[in-house]
């Protein structure tokens, strides 16, 4: 019998030693997101790196670290929606430490538990217009109206009462519990640490918040999760560069695509290209940043340009590669400008994010049309473009080919002469008219090299030539 006992001693030892051990390997780090001052675009980059970092390293929970006085209407409802999606394995709490106003309280119901410091306060999120009223009668209706079934959706989804966040969002409404008014019609409700913990009524549960904590480390302890690593996550300098960036994206995108478009009109390689490449380069690199793009938009979009790449210069006509390469390269200028969740579908993108994207997109390339085609127009008549696709005729070998710049005077006798394109004209490159070749330049247009062409002016040094169809 004593050894029986013996050996169930040792077994509920192990068992228990066993058990403790899995329990620390399953516990996840704490990863803590500061939301400290005005909340605006540059929080919403740290929150999306903020989760993306919590799926990582496999964490057991995220907390907001919070200290408000509110912010922007529209980076509140991008956040909220980013918490809604994190996953139920991984807990979210916020600690009000010691204000969570306007924006920062409707964040702050995301997230499944509430806790607050002393003298902590959480309220008055009235929706306040650029004016700095608060709007009222039909504007009022107007502005509440989807925000309002936003956040409360928001709210009762975690476990927090709906009516409690329509009181501090509008002060017309009056909200009691039980005969008990909590806040009275013609005032916002911001609940102190000493209310936020109250129990109302015949209610088993605090108002709104779990605790009154004297510190995060608290806070951690109070949710079992004492001992975690502690992951913390606070803006850096490339998120604020990132947030310019992505302000001012639609003029990078534009830059960047008129620069690939230069190149490929003008012989060589030289500044239009490097400036475009450069330009797309920082758009993508800042959309990274953001949380918005990764390495596969910028994979695509590569495979995008070769493809195009081909099209024009190798393969002849224009089909299936090019229409395959631009779609590419819409498709990967649309994906880094949406926000995509680190646990959904890359097809699973908030609508307002679809449209907003496909208006940048649209209106970026209408802009890029016109502005190409004035380009196209004008630009190969002027003494500045001479210049360049002179200089980068001789860079690429040509020099032999090209008559020098003081043998490139107004000839009259010339117009009319009629040769062949030596190379590809895009719009400038090389004609040759019987023994001599001439650095010439299209009205925009794209010859394929071993075309009939003819000499229509010379103007500025510039041999402007047409395609011909007779012999």
């Amino acid at each position: 019998m004593k050894y029986i006992i013996l050996f169930l001693i040792f077994v509920f030892v192990l068992t228990g030693s066993v058990t403790a051990e899995t329990n620390k390997v399953e516990r996840g780090p704490v990863c803590v997101i500061k939301v400290d001052g005005m909340i605006e675009r540059g929080l919403l980059y740290v929150m999306r790196r903020g989760v993306r970092e919590a799926e990582t390293v496999g964490a057991s929970a995220i907390i907001l670290d919070m200290n408000t006085p509110g912010g922007q209407l529209p980076t509140t409802e991008k956040i909220i929606r980013l918490l809604l999606n994190v996953p139920p394995s991984i807990k979210t709490y916020t600690y009000v430490d010691p204000d969570a106003l306007s924006a920062g309280a409707l964040i702050a119901m995301a997230t499944d538990e509430i806790y607050i410091a002393p003298s902590g306060r959480i309220g008055a999120s009235a929706i306040i217009s650029s004016s700095g009223d608060i709007p009222d009668g039909d504007m009022k209706a107007k502005v509440y109206s989807a925000s309002m079934a936003l956040i409360t959706s928001t709210a009762q989804t975690k476990g927090h009462d709906p009516n409690l966040v329509r009181a501090m969002m509008d002060k017309d409404f009056e909200y009691k519990i039980g005969d008990e008014v909590i806040v009275e019609a013609g005032k916002l409700l911001t609940l102190s640490d000493v209310t936020a913990v109250k129990v109302y009524g015949t209610n088993t549960a605090p108002l709104l918040a779990v605790a009154v904590v004297d510190s995060l480390d608290e806070l951690v302890k109070d949710i079992g999760l004492a001992g975690s690593e502690i992951v913390n996550i606070e803006p850096t300098n490339m998120e604020a560069a990132a947030r310019w960036i992505e302000t001012f994206s639609m003029l990078f995108l534009i830059g960047g695509v008129l620069g690939i478009y230069l190149e490929i009109k003008t012989p060589g390689f030289g500044f239009p290209g490097i400036t475009g490449i450069a330009l797309l380069a920082i758009f993508f690199w800042g959309h990274q940043v953001a949380g918005l793009s990764s390495s596969v938009e910028v994979v695509i979009f590569i495979i995008g340009v070769i493809l195009v790449g081909l099209e024009i210069f190798v393969i002849p006509g224009f089909g299936v590669t090019g229409i395959s390469g631009i779609a590419c390269i819409i498709l990967a200028l649309f994906l880094a400008m949406v926000q995509h969740s680190p646990w959904n579908p890359v097809f699973d993108v908030p609508t307002d994010d679809i449209v907003g994207a496909i208006y940048q997109l649209v209106l970026s390339f209408l802009i890029i049309i016109v502005i190409a085609a004035v380009l196209a127009k004008y630009l190969p008549k002027t003494m500045f473009f001479s210049k360049i696709a002179l200089i980068n005729e001789l860079s690429a070998g040509d020099s032999d080919k090209i008559k020098s710049s003081s043998g490139l005077v107004r000839k009259e006798s010339i117009i009319g002469e009629k040769g062949i394109a030596s190379s590809i004209l895009r719009p400038s490159g090389i004609g040759k008219f019987g023994n001599q070749s001439y650095n010439v330049i299209t009205n925009g247009d794209f010859i394929e090299q071993g075309s009939k062409i003819v000499i229509v002016d010379v103007q500025n040094n510039n041999h402007i030539v047409v395609e011909r169809d007779e012999a």
